[in-house]
């Protein structure tokens, strides 16, 4: 369609199809006043009426003539005031948005929305950012009309809801916070609703104390102080806080975000605009910013003595050289967590070179580093964009739940389905119910452990025209592999042609990655979708924030060691000694393991955080700084080198950047360290032709036992990520405590309901937690997030088969 020509204000302007008037005005400079508005809405409010104006159809032979200096009202030919964020442009049109009516019609709205709102704009916490105050001053308003404080409306003030105040006598009735919980989160928790006073107010939908994602993005969003976040009332004024333009470390997405600081203290996060994650930030970006002031690593210690940290690096030095004098540099690991900096991933290769082991780990990063060797044989290397997302015609989620993963992700497929060009469509293979669900995917519901036999099944549907199939060894009919996964044929048949039909973004759980088999698979499926390679982009989904960072420095190396050989090397007695950059490598290694590792001679742990105690025969352990108190950087999973900007500066003088501290240790081995240099991920080249992976096929025997006749599986929850979010405030008051879901079904034939305290036992061990009954559910299974200061469910699991056998038991009561 063709663009539509038409003035504003004088001003010869062109809209594209689908255009409002305010759009059109705001690409071309034009202002036009607005409230409700919001360009990250998929559709305007249309409430306020502030940015009404009016518009002149002209007869055709009065265009021809029609002057650039002409007003309107003097043809009598304008409509009466309608609303530019709603109404389209007519071609040869005249819009005028700044007369005197309109002046005067503003301001009376201005005017009614005063009448009944208190006067406290002392005390308010939205003084100096409120949308009505600038609203005032804008229309010149020094006087209102009479309050009438005989018949203010009663109106609630929400003091029960948690992290979030609402108090509605300050709401100007905008909707702002109903529309982005539902057209941007897709969460639909608050509504406008009708008191039995007859009067309508911000409340949830069912009346009950707000329980949502806790996005803060109602808060951010509300043009007055009627929505206001509890961690933040009454501590400053706008104008008295520094604005720092940061992101996000606490998943992999590194949303771009705005830290408020104030007397070294970060006091809330708001969001930042324009930014590739669209202003909108998850509870762990928006509430998380004070886990730095808790729980932390606060002083360096020698098996748990409190000590200088030049003693430590002294001490610590002294039983480096004598294990490498005794045993040789091989015999000491290098271990990351994928959550730490890329400065702490720097340096720990850098020293890694500079003892001479070629032992480096980063556990999390196992399965990434898989796929991303099979990919390069393959010819499908490469790194894609946000952007390539929201163009893809198939968006393919298999084994991850993205919502409580990524949620950065779950915006762009939301924001994607409710595109007026609905472009591309949604594929959600997953062993549960997930939010994503509401948007009505292609759903492969399978059962939890049939996700290579999920890959087969479309493999052979893709290819099913050329049987094209030889590179797999063994296939399994389709009947048998139907019979496996559960899935039903028909959703098996709409996917693949949905994969069939153009560009294709493919997102797969880090720790699905390390399955046997499953990276070819994965990449023989994306060759046989018949894609170009620069339309296929791979996400491997991780809720760990630097796991693209890791990627980084370990991709091409000789040092990587991937878990398999490093639990065999612990069995052989090959390492002495292990440095540990990150807070609680109980999380990141399994117990077969740990327990391996309380032989060893010599741990060096480098933390910014209190949590599990290991102890090895001697124990070393030096505090470091984190994100905000440090420029701190990482890569995002888009292959962005992002930064999380210091904000506050660490008055213990114990808690050194992690790059001093090895710079300290390095100089004891008279060796001066290098400023450190932080890569961004290089996109590698794809090939011209692809070429699929052989691969075998072998069955897996489900081992059976009536002393264990569950699956534990580990999943994600939206409030944690690393175990160290447990310390920020919004996360603890969102989700206080860790807990265990079972099924709706299994809950009663157990006798158990929501709350309970309950075991779960597995032949590693046992661990006591929380009950939550979860309908819908598959009744086999017990799902426990990972995250949680206070359960670690990696302690009870025997393998990486992706879940372990367990029984539960009610704690007070029988299994």
């Amino acid at each position: 369609m063709a663009d539509i020509n038409f003035f504003i204000d004088g001003i010869a302007v062109s809209a594209k199809p689908g255009e409002t008037i305010l759009q059109v005005a705001d690409r071309h400079g034009i202002y036009i006043p607005a409230i409700c508005y919001s360009d990250r809405f998929s559709s305007p409010i249309g409430s306020c009426r502030i940015c009404i104006v009016v518009i002149e159809q002209l007869p055709e032979e009065d265009l021809r003539t029609h002057s650039a200096t002409h007003h309107p009202v003097a043809t009598g030919k304008c409509s009466r005031p309608m609303p530019s964020c709603v109404m389209k442009p007519k071609e040869g049109t005249y819009v005028w948005t700044n007369t005197e009516a309109l002046k005067q019609t503003r301001a009376d709205i201005v005017k009614k929305w005063n009448r009944y709102h208190p006067l406290q704009c002392g005390v308010c916490d939205a003084s100096g950012e409120c949308e009505l105050q600038d609203a005032a001053l804008e229309f010149n308003i020094t006087e209102g009309l009479p309050q009438d404080f005989d018949n203010l409306p009663q109106k609630t003030i929400h003091k029960e809801w948690p992290i979030v105040n609402n108090d509605t006598s300050l709401c100007i009735e905008c909707k702002r916070c109903v529309k982005i919980c539902d057209d941007v989160m897709s969460v639909k928790a608050l509504a406008m609703v009708k008191k039995e006073s007859g009067i309508f107010e911000i409340d949830t939908v069912d009346g009950k104390p707000l329980d949502c994602e806790f996005c803060n993005q109602c808060i951010d969003i509300c043009p007055t102080g009627s929505l206001e976040s509890k961690l933040f009332m009454h501590k400053s004024k706008a104008w008295e806080m520094d604005r720092i333009v940061s992101n996000c470390f606490f998943c992999p997405a590194g949303c771009e975000l705005e830290l408020n600081v104030k007397d070294n203290k970060i006091l809330r996060v708001t969001n930042h605009l324009p930014s590739f994650n669209d202003g909108n930030l998850c509870n762990l970006g928006a509430f998380a910013y004070d886990m730095n002031e808790k729980n932390r690593t606060v002083s360096a210690s020698i098996d748990g003595r409190e000590t200088a940290v030049n003693n430590v690096i002294d001490e610590a030095y002294k039983e480096i050289k004598r294990i490498i004098d005794d045993y040789g540099s091989d015999s000491i690991a290098i271990v990351c967590d994928s959550s730490v900096s890329s400065e702490s991933m720097v340096s720990a290769k850098w020293f890694a070179d500079l003892i001479g082991t070629k032992t480096l780990i980063a556990p999390d990063a196992d399965g990434i580093l898989k796929l991303n060797g099979v990919l390069r044989k393959s010819g499908l290397l490469r790194q894609p964009s946000y952007e390539s997302i929201k163009n893809s015609d198939t968006v393919f989620v298999i084994g991850t739940d993205i919502t409580n993963s990524v949620p950065l992700l779950d915006w762009f497929i939301i924001r994607k389905s409710k595109s007026k060009a609905k472009k591309g469509k949604l594929i959600l293979a997953y062993y549960r119910e997930s939010k994503l669900n509401k948007l009505k995917p292609i759903s492969l519901r399978y059962n939890l452990g049939s996700e290579r036999e999920l890959l087969l099944l479309l493999i052979q549907k893709l290819t099913e025209d050329t049987q094209n199939t030889g590179f797999i060894k063994k296939m399994p009919n389709s009947d048998a592999l139907i019979k496996i996964t559960g899935v039903q044929e028909e959703s098996i048949e709409a996917a693949a042609n949905q994969i069939k039909s153009g560009s294709l973004s493919i997102m797969i759980d880090a720790l699905l990655l390390e399955r046997a088999g499953i990276p070819e698979l994965i990449s023989n499926l994306a060759i046989a979708s018949g894609n170009r390679s620069d339309s296929i982009g791979f996400w491997p989904i991780s809720r760990k924030a630097n796991i693209k960072g890791a990627e980084s420095i370990l991709s091409g190396t000789d040092q990587h060691m991937d878990k398999a050989l490093f639990q065999q090397c612990l069995s052989d007695g090959d390492f002495h000694a292990i440095i540990y950059f990150g807070n609680a490598i109980e999380r990141i290694l399994p117990p077969q393991i740990m327990t391996k590792m309380t032989d060893i001679d010599l741990f060096i742990m480098l933390s910014s955080y209190k949590m599990d105690d290991f102890r090895a025969k001697k124990t070393f352990v030096l505090p470091v700084a984190t994100g905000y108190e440090t420029d701190s950087h990482y890569l995002n999973l888009e292959g962005r080198l992002i930064t999380a900007k210091k904000a506050v500066n660490v008055e213990n003088k114990n808690i050194l950047p992690v790059e001093l501290v090895i710079k300290l240790l390095a100089e004891r081995f008279n060796t001066i360290m290098a400023p450190l240099k932080i890569d961004s991920n290089p996109a590698a080249a794809t090939a011209e032709k692809l070429a699929p992976l052989d691969y075998e096929y072998e069955a897996m025997e489900e081992m059976e036992s009536k002393h264990y006749p569950y699956k534990l599986v580990i999943g994600h929850d939206r409030f944690r990520s690393d175990a160290s979010t447990s310390f920020g405030s919004g996360p603890k008051i969102a989700r206080p405590v860790g807990y265990a879901e079972i099924s709706d079904g299994l809950a009663a034939s157990l006798d158990l309901k929501s709350n309970d305290k309950i075991r779960i036992i597995s032949k590693m061990g046992e661990s006591e937690t929380v009950l939550s009954v979860c309908p819908g559910l598959p009744d086999n299974l017990v799902v426990v997030p990972e995250g949680f200061a206070d359960i670690n469910p990696l302690t009870l699991f025997s393998s990486d088969d992706g879940y372990e056998h367990v029984n539960i038991e009610k704690i007070g009561g029988g299994k």
